[in-house]
C-alpha cells in the first residue's frame, strides 16, 4: 500500500498539471481483436485521446494487411468515448510511439503493451 502511494505521488509531481493525456496503443494487430479493442478502451479511461500504431508488415498465417487492419479499427473507434487516431507505422509501432513521445514532450503518454 505504501508503495502505491510512493508511486501516485511521484506521477503527480512530474505529470503536467494541464497537459493532454493520449493513451497510444502499438502493435501489429493482424488482426485486431476483441481483446486489442478492450485494452484501448481501458487506456482511454485516463485519456484525452486515443492513437493505434500498426505494424507494417503482413502476417503470413492470417493474411491481413496494414490497411485491413486500419479498416478494422475504423470501426473499433466508432464504439469508443473518446477520439482515436490510427496510424500504419512507418517504421516499427513501438519506434513511432517514441517518436511521438520525443516530439510531444509536454504530453501525458499512456502506453499499453502486451505479451
Amino acid at each position: 500500500m505504501k508503495f502505491d502511494l510512493f508511486v501516485e505521488n511521484l506521477i503527480q509531481k512530474f505529470k503536467p498539471s494541464s497537459a493532454e493525456t493520449v493513451a497510444i496503443l502499438p502493435g501489429g494487430f493482424k488482426p485486431p481483436t476483441s481483446g486489442h479493442f478492450c485494452g484501448l478502451k481501458y487506456l482511454l479511461e485516463e485519456a484525452d485521446k486515443g492513437i493505434v500504431f500498426i505494424g507494417k508488415k503482413e502476417r503470413d498465417n492470417f493474411n491481413i494487411t496494414p490497411e485491413q487492419s486500419k479498416q478494422i479499427w475504423e470501426i473499433y473507434k466508432k464504439y469508443l468515448n473518446k477520439p482515436v487516431e490510427i496510424y500504419i507505422s512507418d517504421k516499427t509501432p513501438i519506434a513511432s510511439t517514441y517518436e511521438y513521445a520525443d516530439t510531444h514532450k509536454n504530453t501525458n503518454i499512456i502506453v499499453g503493451a502486451g505479451p
